[in-house]
C-alpha cells in the first residue's frame, strides 16, 4: 500500500501504563514500570483485517469491521467493505448510502479516485436499490486530481455507473442524463452512456441520439465502437450500411471500430460487407483487423471463408486468418478444421504459428 495512504490513514494508539504498585508503610512506593509506546498500527493492518472480515461477512466479528469501516471517512476502506455487503443486508446498505454523502465531502482528500464511491453505486446498483439521491449526486460529481503536467477528472467510471442505475431504475431525467454524458470528457462515461441508452429500452430516443454522436468526432476507439455496436443492436436493418460505410473512412481508428462493431453485431449482411473488403486492405494492420471481425461472427460461413484463406490464401491473408481463428480455438471442432488447412499449405511459417496459437 502506498506510503499516502499511510499517512492518511496511521492510527497511533494511546499509552497505557501499568497499575500503581500498592504502597506499604514497610515497603515504600517504587516508580511505576510503563509498557513501551505501542507502534502505531499501520494502515496495511487495517486493509488486511478489513479483507479477512470480508471473507466471513456475516460472522458477528466481520461485520463490526465491515460496519466501523462504512461509518469512517477512509474511501479505500469504505470500498472493500462495501464490496462485501450482501444484497439482503438493509442495515448496511442503508449504511453505504451515508457513506457516499460523505466522501462527496472534500472528495479528493477522503477518496481519491473514487474507489469508494464506485463500490457504494455498484453495490447499490448490483442489489438493484433505487437510491435516487447516490445516483442523481453520483451522474453529476467531477473530482479533479493532480496528475503530472494538470489535473485528472477521477469520477468517470462513477458516473457510468450511474446513469447505468439511473436507467435500469426508470428514473424520469435517466435519458437526458445519458445524453449529456455522450459529450462527458471521459470515456467511461461516454461508454456507459451509450449503453445505458440501448438498455433503456426507448429506441425512438436512443437510436437519433447515437447516430448524433456518431457524427461528431470521437478520438477513442472504444467509445467509437460503443456507439456503432448500439446502433446495430437497436435497429440493424437500417444502420447496417451506415456502419459499413464507416470501413471505408480514412480515419484508421474509425475504420477499425466499425469493422469490429460489424463483427461483435453479428447481423445478417455483415460476413459480406466485410469479406468485400479483405482484398483491397492494403495495410497489414487493416487486413488482419477485417479478418478478426470476419472471425467474430462465428457463423460456419465466416470460418469456412478463413480456413479457405488458410489453405489458398497468400501468407498475408493466411497467417492473419489463423490469428483470428485463434481466438475462437475452444470452440468444438475447430481445431481440427484448422489443422487440416494448415497441412494443406506448405509455409513452415503458417505451421509454426499454428503450433504456438492452437497449443493445447
Amino acid at each position: 500500500m502506498c506510503d499516502r495512504w499511510s499517512d492518511i490513514a496511521n492510527t497511533a494508539i494511546s499509552e497505557s501504563a501499568l497499575p500503581r504498585a500498592a504502597r506499604t508503610e514497610r515497603h515504600p512506593a517504587t516508580p511505576p514500570t510503563l509498557l513501551p509506546s505501542p507502534v502505531p498500527r499501520k494502515f496495511e493492518d487495517r486493509v488486511e483485517e478489513l479483507r479477512r472480515a470480508t471473507e466471513t461477512p456475516t460472522d458477528p466479528t466481520s461485520r463490526k469491521h465491515i460496519t466501523k469501516a462504512l461509518d469512517g471517512k477512509n474511501g479505500y476502506l469504505i470500498s472493500l467493505a462495501a464490496k462485501s455487503i450482501q444484497p439482503s443486508d438493509p442495515d448496511l446498505l442503508t449504511k453505504a448510502e451515508a457513506a457516499f454523502r460523505r466522501l462527496l465531502e472534500d472528495a479528493t482528500k477522503r477518496d481519491p479516485q473514487c474507489h469508494g464511491k464506485n463500490a457504494i453505486a455498484q453495490r447499490l446498483f448490483d442489489a438493484e436499490i433505487r437510491a435516487h439521491a447516490v445516483f442523481e449526486a453520483g451522474v453529476k460529481h467531477i473530482q479533479p486530481e493532480p496528475v503530472l503536467g494538470g489535473r485528472q477528472d477521477t469520477a468517470g467510471q462513477l458516473r457510468g455507473i450511474c446513469i447505468m442505475a439511473l436507467v435500469h431504475g426508470q428514473h424520469p431525467r435517466a435519458l437526458v442524463e445519458a445524453a449529456r454524458l455522450l459529450a462527458d470528457p471521459e470515456r467511461p462515461a461516454r461508454v456507459a452512456a451509450a449503453r445505458a441508452l440501448v438498455a433503456s429500452g426507448a429506441h425512438e430516443t436512443a437510436e437519433p441520439l447515437l447516430r448524433l454522436r456518431l457524427e461528431i468526432p470521437e478520438d477513442d476507439p472504444e467509445a467509437l465502437s460503443e456507439y456503432m455496436a448500439g446502433l446495430l443492436e437497436l435497429n440493424p436493418s437500417e444502420n447496417l450500411d451506415v456502419i459499413a460505410a464507416k470501413m471505408d473512412s480514412s480515419d484508421v481508428a474509425t475504420a477499425e471500430a466499425a469493422a469490429l462493431a460489424l463483427g461483435s453485431s453479428r447481423v445478417a449482411g455483415a460476413f459480406e460487407h466485410l469479406s468485400e473488403r479483405v482484398a483491397d486492405a492494403f495495410s497489414p494492420n487493416r487486413r488482419s483487423t477485417l479478418l478478426l471481425a470476419i472471425a467474430m461472427l462465428r457463423t460456419d460461413t465466416s470460418w469456412q471463408y478463413l480456413i479457405e484463406r488458410i489453405m489458398e490464401g497468400p501468407p498475408g491473408e493466411a497467417l492473419p486468418a489463423l490469428d483470428a481463428l485463434a481466438t475462437f480455438k475452444e470452440q468444438p471442432g475447430l481445431r481440427d478444421r484448422v489443422e487440416a488447412a494448415v497441412l494443406d499449405n506448405a509455409d513452415p511459417d503458417l505451421h509454426a504459428r499454428f503450433n504456438r496459437a492452437f497449443k493445447p
